[in-house]
């Protein structure tokens, strides 16, 4: 039965996908045309349609105000894949979301549906504002998906502008496993992703938590296992990095510095320096006598300043005599009388002098400085990890 009816579109479609595509509607699309049929129905072509229903709906004056929606949910439920397969061009699924622009051309926007017994197959296309270099003026955008239920399967063929992708999964033991692809189905090409299965999701989040998974251990997948490990190394980094300060993640490192570790006063030499001091009760005291530090006295004493030997009867005495020889002319003019005279006497005196005198100094010693010294301390490095999605 082949039909043209106004299309009202509701599809619960990530349970029967296992995740691959979303759930969409309700969605008035317009003008559409709908084709079922419960057996196979030959084409013109020669190929033949299984049972199922077919639905197709092109541009028209509704269609543009929804196929953003759509393309949105499509691209954004395979962002981890679409992401990794346009990685070298420059381009992620969130610039192009950005640049959808279905108004811009309303010949660009379709979208067609199918569902038969082997499979479901969504198409969506619709036109994207200018991308550098692949479409400097714009660019129609299509995504065409297919799942076959016999064996979990899936493929997926992306246009977009001169450059088309094609990726197939796989399901091995309890994960997805993404391959290039040359054509829908392709089983050949290399695995550039993995998900799991578990996730029911390709989304970036999806990619990054299934190669933490694979890194852990926590996923196996057998067939792949150095392609897995290898890929898991950098897909850890799906959702890009972030710099963090944190000592579980990134470790410690042990620190001299009184900014981040405060600081100690302390007194030590060796550290601060010294002070040459002259202090009695920091270096101890010395007994000495010296005039110059102790001052002096002055002192008569044979003992400290000597002695002198002078001829002086009041400090040595006399000695009396009866001699013309000692007495000289007294005894002359006393020629009847007995003669007799005094004469000083000679002695040693003590001298006289200036005596040092004695007493306590300070001695001069090394006084060690005082000062703030900074202290050690573990800080926490910085590291680059796996930024949240």
């Amino acid at each position: 039965m082949l039909v043209a009816l106004e299309v009202e579109l509701t599809m619960a479609l990530a349970d029967k996908t296992l995740g691959l595509l979303p759930d969409l509607g309700p969605y008035s699309l317009g003008l559409g045309t709908l084709y079922a049929t419960t057996s196979t129905s030959p084409l013109a072509s020669g190929q033949s349609l299984k049972p199922g229903v077919y639905t197709y709906v092109a541009a028209n004056n509704i269609l543009p105000e929804l196929i953003a929606d759509i393309m949105t949910n499509i691209v954004s439920k395979v962002s981890g894949i679409l992401d990794t397969v346009l990685g070298d061009l420059g381009i992620n699924v969130s610039s192009l979301v950005k640049k959808l622009t279905p108004k811009s051309s309303g010949s660009s926007n379709a979208l067609g549906f199918m569902v038969n017994t082997e499979e479901i197959s969504l198409f969506v296309q619709t036109f994207l504002g200018p991308i550098d270099v692949i479409a400097p003026k714009g660019t129609e955008m299509s995504v065409e998906c297919s799942f076959k239920y016999n064996g979990n399967k899936f493929s997926c063929k992306l246009h977009l502008g001169s450059v088309t992708k094609f990726f197939t999964g796989l399901v091995e033991g309890a994960v997805w496993v993404i391959k290039e692809a040359e054509e829908f189905f392709d089983e050949t090409g290399e695995a550039i992703a993995f998900a799991a299965k578990e996730l029911h999701s390709f989304t970036n989040k999806a990619i990054k938590d299934t190669a933490t998974g694979i890194k852990q251990g926590y996923y196996t997948v057998s067939k792949f296992a150095n392609q897995a490990a290898k890929w898991a190394e950098k897909a850890i980094y799906q959702c890009g990095m972030k710099t963090v300060q944190d000592a579980v993640l990134c470790g410690t490192d042990v620190i001299t510095d009184a900014a981040k570790c405060g600081a100690d006063f302390i007194t030590d030499a060796a550290k601060c320096g010294a002070d040459v001091v002259t202090d009695g009760a920091k270096c101890g005291w010395s007994y000495v006598t010296d005039a110059a530090k102790c001052g002096a006295q002055t002192v008569t004493d044979a003992a400290k300043c000597g002695t002198k030997y002078i001829t002086d009867g009041a400090k040595c005495g006399f000695d009396t005599f009866s001699s013309i020889a000692k007495c000289g002319v007294q005894c002359v003019t006393s020629l009847f009388s007995k003669c007799s005279c005094k004469l000083p006497k000679s002695c040693n005196i003590a001298n006289t002098c200036s005596v040092a005198l004695s007493c306590n100094i300070a001695k001069t010693c090394s006084i060690a400085k005082s000062c703030s010294v900074p202290k050690k301390c573990n800080i926490a490095k910085t590291c680059n990890i796996a930024a949240n999605c």
